[in-house]
């Protein structure tokens, strides 16, 4: 039994002696809970209830994607959200160390089956200064409305909630002329109030 004992006391001792006295650093993290109004958007172009009617046999849905940066303009990560309906979509970002982000949140109609945009892709999200959306098609039977909104917040070891309401920035527009050759005028002329990228 006395060996035993002195075992354990020669074990404890052991452990004991290995401990230092180095700082131990704390980080501290936190969550944020996004919040992003899917019907903002299309009341802005007045076409909300054609959307609704787009989306009910879910041929086309609403897409959301959310991409968190940090301070310096990197993704740290994205995630996307498939809707049928004008529900608020909902993202949870946890365990983020105290600092600056920014939240980059973009809206579109896509393929419902799919959930692939035909006329929007993302280019050079990777960083927040290079970040774009290009055009993928020419043909457009419907105003496919683009809506974006940022946000830059700080963590400070404490759970937030942020709400979105993404913002139109673009749609694209397709018309015709008839009888055009009937006219007296040579030239048509088409323009927008800003520069289109």
């Amino acid at each position: 039994m006395k060996k035993i004992l002195y075992s354990l006391i020669a074990i404890l001792a052991m452990v004991m002696s290995s401990c230092s006295n180095d700082d131990i650093e704390v980080i501290k993290t936190g969550g944020v809970t996004v919040n992003v109004n899917t019907q903002g958007v299309y009341n802005e172009f007045g076409i909300s209830d054609d959307i609704s009617k787009r989306i009910r046999d879910d041929k086309e849905g609403i897409k959301v994607f959310s991409f968190l940066y940090d301070e310096n303009g990197n993704l740290l990560t994205q995630k996307e959200s498939l809707q049928f309906d004008y529900n608020t979509a909902s993202f949870t970002y946890n365990g983020l160390a105290q600092g600056n982000y920014t939240l980059l949140i973009v809206e579109t109609l896509v393929d419902g089956s799919t959930g692939e945009s035909s006329f929007w892709k993302f280019e050079n999200t990777e960083k927040l200064s290079e970040v774009k959306v290009a055009q993928l098609n020419n043909q457009v039977v419907f105003p496919y409305v683009l809506g974006v909104s940022t946000e830059q917040f700080s963590i400070e070891g404490k759970e937030q909630m942020l709400s979105f309401t993404p913002k139109g920035i673009g749609s694209m527009i397709q018309f015709y002329t008839f009888d055009f050759a009937k006219s007296d005028f040579i030239d048509v002329g088409f323009g927008t109030d800003d520069i289109i990228k």
